[in-house]
């Protein structure tokens, strides 16, 4: 993978969490693979990109020596991370470019994590203030609850 990106123009985002917020394309499936797996990594990327590609977008990009438009090769008829997750990937796309370009999907929230949340079945606690920055939202600390007005709470 390294050498047909290398060979395209392009380069990898760093494999941490902190990278996937800088990601523009996303390779997230092959024929073996479906999104069955939300990782905070993956929330991250989705927050920030609609590009959610097959790896055939890689491949045959390599192949013709350009990078191909991103559109066939977008991961939207996964029916079995849909049903198991209850969703459309194509309207999650399509709904996260509209809120990307307003600022994010949680753009205007402020969030607070209460005690006991991170780690007990959601993310780790830096991985959650990372998908929450990633979507555009703002992180409260506990003082910062008591100086929000009636509109905000």
């Amino acid at each position: 993978i390294e050498d047909m990106v290398d060979e395209l123009g392009m380069w990898l985002v760093d494999n941490t969490i902190i990278g996937a917020s800088t990601a523009t394309h996303v390779i997230a499936g092959d024929n073996s693979t479906s999104l069955r797996a939300r990782t905070p990594k993956f929330m991250i990327a989705i927050s920030r990109t609609s590009n959610i590609l097959h790896m055939d977008w890689l491949t045959n990009s390599y192949a013709e020596k350009r990078v191909l438009d991103c559109q066939k090769y977008r991961l939207i008829n996964d029916t079995v991370a849909e049903k198991t997750y209850n969703f459309s990937m194509l309207n999650s796309l399509e709904e996260g470019e509209k809120r990307r370009n307003k600022g994010g999907l949680l753009n205007g929230w402020n969030i607070y994590i209460c005690e006991g949340v991170a780690g007990n079945k959601a993310p780790k606690q830096e991985e959650l203030l990372l998908i929450i920055k990633a979507a555009g939202g703002n992180i409260l600390k506990y003082p910062d609850i008591n100086s929000l007005g009636k509109e905000d709470q």
